[in-house]
């Protein structure tokens, strides 16, 4: 999540003034379980982030860092490079 803000605090001014001013709201902070038809169940937190009077929604799905889940991601992120290249 770091990482997606930065790169979008480098594209955007606007952006950055909007972080930097706190008016990013966390809409929905619920938990997901994704069905991958290679890794099975994989659970995640899913975060809805809004800004007041815009109709944007960005929805970000992560994984806490050290489970299995964000293992499972970490396999599926090589195998589908693998496939590419």
């Amino acid at each position: 999540m770091r990482g997606l803000v930065a790169d979008l605090r480098a594209a955007s001014d606007r952006f950055g003034d909007l972080w930097d001013a706190n008016d990013v709201k966390v809409l929905h902070d619920v938990h997901k379980t994704i069905e991958h038809p290679e890794l099975g169940a994989i659970e995640l937190d899913c975060d809805v982030l809004t800004v007041d009077g815009a109709d944007l929604r960005v929805v970000v799905f992560t994984a806490k860092p050290g489970t299995a889940a964000a293992d499972s991601l970490d396999v599926d992120a090589v195998h589908a490079a693998g496939e590419r290249g």
